[in-house]
């Protein structure tokens, strides 16, 4: 690469285009094996990203992997592993398992835990203390909540390894919800990723939704800059799923 060019410049992409996980392995394969005599300098790594160069060391287009993968060089466990995505709010849960880009099974709950103005249960009883029949009732359900949620975690847990466990829950009710968990699981485990995006009431939909943006990779490039190696048409293709 000549000495002059910074790879990691910021650089005003062209075109920004995401393409699902079920792609990003066809997509990883060309650029590494196929795309090669176009790409003679290879990809340097910054983190979830990876830039690509031409012989003059350009820059040709920059890989962004999906939140589901720490590094390039996991590229295959995300693949063939089991990822669990756990979505918890009070009153409400839903849970996911993912094998690569396919969701083998989900549940959800739904319990009667938030009180007439929004506050929880559990969080209410920290700063008022207990009260009558229907505060203990709540209590109650959010407990059961706890368990199954995490009992059915436990149960995809001892089908096969989880490989990474994505979760989504408010700080105040984490301890409460850990306080519970089976003796798989605890605030260090380091397959915990917590989901850096805003994550609304959890239903099926909405785990669908999280699970989609988890799986996103991004790519930026310059059409006309690919073109000029002749790698246009065949990306062109694998973003759109074509068999090239």
């Amino acid at each position: 690469m000549r000495e002059d060019l910074e790879p990691w410049k910021e650089i005003e992409w062209a075109e920004v285009r995401e393409t699902p996980l079920s792609r990003l392995e066809d997509l990883l394969f060309f650029l590494e094996q196929e795309g090669g005599p176009a790409l003679p300098l290879g990809g340097q790594e910054r983190g979830r990203k990876r830039r690509y160069f031409d012989a003059e060391g350009r820059v040709l287009l920059e890989l962004e992997l999906p939140f589901r993968m720490d590094s390039f060089a996991e590229g295959e466990g995300v693949f063939a592993g089991r990822d669990a995505f756990f979505l918890f709010r009070a009153g409400s849960a839903a849970l996911g398992l993912c094998r690569g880009s396919i969701l083998e099974a989900h549940k959800c709950y739904q319990r009667y835990v938030v009180r007439g103005r929004g506050k929880a249960q559990p969080s209410h009883l920290k700063t008022k203390g207990k009260s009558r029949y229907g505060s203990r009732l709540r209590l109650q359900n959010f407990q059961r909540l706890t368990r199954e949620s995490l009992a059915r975690l436990q149960e995809w847990e001892e089908e096969e390894t989880l490989r990474r466990i994505f979760f989504s829950c408010p700080d105040r009710l984490f301890s409460e919800l850990l306080a519970g968990s089976p003796s798989f699981l605890d605030r260090d485990d380091p397959r915990l990723r917590k989901i850096p995006i805003h994550v609304h009431e959890p239903r099926l939909a909405e785990l669908e939704r999280v699970i989609a943006w988890a799986n996103r990779a991004r790519l930026r490039f310059s059409p006309a800059g690919l073109d000029a190696v002749d790698l246009w048409e065949p990306i062109q293709a694998l973003l759109h799923g074509d068999v090239f």
